[in-house]
């Protein structure tokens, strides 16, 4: 990181000593040294907010994509800095005890890269012929040279560790030449290359963290094959049952690339040999093609955990409510029970009282040790248990 000196000058000497003046030249030198975002962080800025800076005081900053690539060793642009003639243009005063502010804006880091892909100088470039090619492309050539031919009139290896390709006998050195340069670039940007060993075997790539599958391919002509005598007496009699292929297919010389993932929802996911350009012409916007596929299954992804948290949620208050209204319910069931309860001991204990007058009147008085006195004890006893508002 490049390191300015502080400089408090004129009215500023009695401001607090972590507001600094950043000439701009410094300035110019902290942001092609380091990324924005970081740099704007460490001085209590969001990115929109240094940018600003930068702008008004006519400061070139690094284009989206810029330090990706530079980290993947690609030759970026650096523009130099011009004078300027806005007054008050010198410089700009940051106080740096201001806590970093969050910037509204999304990390464009992605979008970056799919606009360096644009750039001339990353241009991807397949040379005249085949020179020390790649350990994966040198296994799928000679796995494709051995394959047999099958019914379409194309090969594709067999082998384990070889690269997704499926081409016509005269086009493996064209494909060839094409895959190892495509694997070379994408290798230079950091992306991580990947065969499956097992059937069904594929070529996958990292980008982002994210798996995505691709193949080259030859596209095919189709011709109405020309059926015998027989096997046109045979599909009269049992259409329904006739398997005989109707055509014929044969490689025309075209090759597309592919993605194959079918979690990159509306994205593009050929490119193709075309009357004004071929395949060769198309590596870089395949590249970009594959940053955008891994940032829409990011996007999916998102959206997936964004539906199963809600689903989750969902189910939580779902579930809270089933279970107070349980606990409702319950609580419900022992107040009736209470009540219940209560009302008959109020009717034993009015029952009691009923026979406590007809004995004295009967027998003048109620002896202690009488057995009207014993029942009228366990009586009382009785609706004491069955009394809730006893204990």
């Amino acid at each position: 990181m490049y390191i300015c000196r502080i400089k408090l000058i004129g009215e500023k000497k009695q401001m607090d000593n972590k507001t600094i003046f950043l000439k701009r030249e410094e300035l110019y030198k902290m942001v092609w040294s380091e990324p924005v975002s970081k740099l704007a962080r460490e001085y209590g800025l969001s990115d929109r907010g240094l940018g600003k800076i930068c702008e008004r005081l006519e400061i070139p900053v690094p284009s989206r994509g810029y330090w990706q690539m530079k980290k993947k060793g690609l030759k970026m642009p650096v523009p130099p800095l011009r004078p300027t003639k806005k007054l008050n243009a010198t410089g700009t005063y940051i106080n740096r005890t201001s806590k970093p502010r969050m910037d509204a804006e999304q990390d464009h880091e992605t979008c970056d890269l799919i606009t360096a892909e644009r750039l001339p100088e990353n241009k991807i470039t397949v040379p005249p012929s085949l020179d020390s090619p790649h350990s994966l492309i040198a296994m799928t050539q000679r796995s494709l040279i051995g394959a047999k031919v099958d019914d379409r009139g194309l090969k594709q290896p067999r082998a384990r560790g070889c690269l997704d390709i499926n081409v016509g006998q005269d086009s493996i050195d064209r494909a060839m030449l094409i895959m190892d340069t495509l694997v070379k670039a994408l290798e230079t940007r950091g992306f991580d290359i990947s065969v499956a060993k097992e059937p069904p075997f594929s070529t996958s790539i990292s980008v982002m963290d994210e798996v995505i599958k691709f193949a080259l391919n030859e596209d095919l002509n189709r011709t109405e094959r020309k059926l015998t005598a027989a096997q046109m007496k045979e599909k009269e009699k049992h259409p329904w049952m006739y398997r005989t292929q109707e055509y014929d297919y044969s490689p025309n010389g075209i090759l597309f690339l592919r993605i194959k993932n079918d979690d990159a929802l509306n994205i593009r996911k050929t490119w193709s040999d075309g009357k004004n350009q071929r395949l060769e012409d198309c590596l870089n916007s395949f590249v970009g093609g594959l940053i955008k596929s891994a940032i829409a299954i990011k996007h999916l992804r998102a959206e997936r955990e964004r539906r199963e948290l809600q689903w989750q949620e969902e189910r939580r208050r779902r579930e809270e409510s089933e279970r107070i209204r349980r606990e409702e319910e319950e609580k419900m069931k022992v107040l009736d029970r209470e009540v219940a309860s209560w009302q008959r001991s109020q009717q034993i204990r009015s029952y009691i009282d009923a026979v406590k007058k007809w004995g004295i009147q009967k027998y003048g008085e109620i002896k202690p040790d009488s057995k009207l006195q014993q029942w009228l004890t366990w009586a009382t006893k009785q609706a004491d248990r069955l009394d809730p508002l006893v204990e």
